[in-house]
């Protein structure tokens, strides 16, 4: 029998999620295009925890001189297709992965996106 986790998010409960044994973490920077001014970075990161809450992935973005560098964690499928979406965003070029593979448990388990640009 699989064990289940439920993750409370600012008083909402979120549907349960595999447990962290079927996590996965990618870590990936990429070049910005154009460079983000800091209410574009605000507006990305309000679009992103609402996606990001909806598909169970939490991690970390980090911006800094027109470069991301982001660590996102969470279940299979749902970090491979964000990640095939940020490839082909044209606000990103030169995306390189620098690790991704199997991550139990989660260093982010609260779902909140820390940020800093």
């Amino acid at each position: 029998m699989r064990r289940v986790w439920s993750y409370r998010l600012k008083n909402k409960i979120l549907p349960s999620i595999p447990s962290p044994i079927s996590l996965f973490q990618l870590v990936y920077q990429s070049q910005a295009t154009p460079p983000f001014a800091e209410a574009a970075l605000e507006a990305l990161l309000r679009k992103a925890r609402i996606y990001n809450q909806a598909h169970h992935l939490t991690g970390m973005l980090l911006y800094v001189e027109g470069r991301f560098l982001q660590v996102i964690e969470g279940p299979e499928p749902a970090l491979n297709h964000l990640y095939g979406l940020i490839q082909r965003d044209q606000l990103h070029m030169e995306v390189r992965t620098i690790s991704y593979g199997p991550k139990p448990p989660a260093l982010f388990p609260t779902g909140a996106w820390a940020t800093q640009w």
